[in-house]
């Protein structure tokens, strides 16, 4: 399928019988339209139903279930204010970000990949591949950096210099196969996610995962899940378990999937059966045989069966209130286990940032951010027990001490217009990337 793509992740059609013109639509319309003989009437449907959507959405107050009344007043996250180690001035938006072998690889939104020094800011190598820059984030793997190219190849990268080191075609020519929306990486596979869209039937809408072998470099198996499928957005693999998660996050449910067979083994529907707002794509993840899903509530699903260990509901039953990004930081609960972070946005009060024992549900700390907190623009990042929260709407970065809640420090910077604030760690050092700012800071 034809494409091309704008600073604003939209996705531009290309008629090519009544000759070349481009209609910026979200990917949900075009997913949600009714084909049929004119493709305008198409995108006109999709996005009217679109809207259906986004009124049920705002319009609607899920019942769930009662938060404890004996929970104290949150805390603010405040705390000093940082100064980055560099600062480096981009020729172009962020769109992705990663580091790997004392490299920071930075996507801009024209596809653009380049490479600094992680130590010290200086560019490292200079742009020589276009990445896809509103599907896939970049991934690591070994001394590489992977994304997706416009015509639909997983490209590695070397970190080192930036050169091509080995790609694999996803989607034939002529396939109406859509790119992928996500990856991720476990050993030596790389899981992609995308869709295939049937024009004339979307009964026949297929969502797919490919599975890439990175040592033959070539699609080793690709499962497509039929009838009337939203895409799938994020993957999450437990391999103790042998099971793959995917998340449909607009309309949202889970599949799990046998990592020996690709057969479904188990999938799951959010309790309240409606439509929440749009997710990000760090909506689950995992701890051994343990996924973690967020959405009107938090879930401790074991991967084997698909059976609930436990939920952790909203606070305010009568808000607009789902469970954002979500992390997973080892070995800092009360208990010495591992500890699930997620936050959480209202369309009433302010975002928070929650704790929960990853054993028990147990509630350990909240934490109350600004307004737009914990929106799908809001990223979590993790590394040596010091959670990393960012705030796009007021321009805010928070590093939060795991076990105490305490924030370590916050730095602000409210003036650029960037909706996408964007975190990598290497353990080290964090560094975050803005609209064409990217900095570096020590936990």
């Amino acid at each position: 399928m034809p494409r091309d793509d704008d600073e604003h992740g939209t996705l531009k059609l290309i008629d090519e019988v009544e000759g070349e013109w481009k209609l910026p639509i979200s990917r949900r319309a075009i997913l949600l339209g009714v084909f049929g003989t004119s493709s305008t009437t198409a995108l006109i449907w999709g996005l009217i139903e679109e809207k259906r959507i986004d009124d049920k959405t705002r319009d609607h107050s899920p019942n769930v279930n009662q938060a404890s009344t004996t929970s104290p007043t949150p805390a603010m996250l405040s705390g000093p204010t940082a100064n980055p180690l560099w600062t480096v001035k981009l020729p172009s938006a962020a769109k992705a970000i990663a580091v790997n072998t004392g490299v920071v690889a930075v996507l801009d939104k024209d596809g653009r990949l380049s490479g600094f020094d992680a130590q010290s800011g200086a560019a490292k190598w200079k742009p020589s591949v276009k990445l896809y820059s509103s599907i896939a984030p970049l991934a690591v793997l070994g001394d590489t950096f992977l994304g997706v190219t416009a015509d639909e190849r997983l490209q590695a990268v070397g970190a080192l210099d930036g050169g091509e080191r080995w790609q694999v075609q996803l989607v034939d020519t002529g396939s109406n196969d859509t790119a992928p929306v996500s990856q991720q990486v476990f050993g030596s596979t790389v899981l992609l996610t995308g869709l295939t869209i049937d024009v004339g039937n979307r009964s026949n809408d297929a969502a797919l995962i490919w599975g890439v072998d990175t040592t033959t470099h070539s699609v080793a198996w690709k499962l497509s899940r039929t009838g009337k499928n939203p895409p799938i957005t994020t993957l999450a693999v437990s391999e103790s378990a042998g099971v793959i998660l995917s998340a449909d996050t607009t309309v949202p449910g889970l599949v799990a999937y046998s990592l020996a067979d690709r057969t479904e083994l188990w999938r799951k529907s959010p309790n309240q059966g409606s439509y929440p707002i749009d997710l990000p794509q760090n909506c689950v993840t995992v701890s051994g045989n343990t996924f973690y899903w967020a959405e009107y509530q938090l879930h401790a699903i074991d991967a084997r069966t698909g059976k609930e260990l436990w939920t952790a509901p909203a606070p305010t039953p009568k808000a607009i209130e789902v469970f954002q990004a979500v992390v997973l930081v080892p070995r800092s609960a009360p208990d010495g286990g591992d500890l699930v972070v997620t936050a959480m946005n209202t369309d009433k009060d302010n975002g928070s940032l929650y704790a929960f024992a990853a054993s028990t549900g147990e509630q350990v700390w909240q934490r109350q951010a600004g307004k737009e907190f914990g929106s799908p623009h809001s990223a979590l990042s993790t590394a040596n027990g010091i959670i990393f929260a960012t705030e796009s709407a007021n321009g805010s970065v928070y590093a939060v001490d795991a076990k105490t809640g305490t924030t370590r420090w916050t730095f602000h910077d409210p003036t650029p217009d960037a909706p996408d604030w964007l975190t990598a760690t290497d353990g080290t050092r964090l560094y975050v990337a803005y609209g064409t700012t990217l900095l570096a800071f020590d936990p």
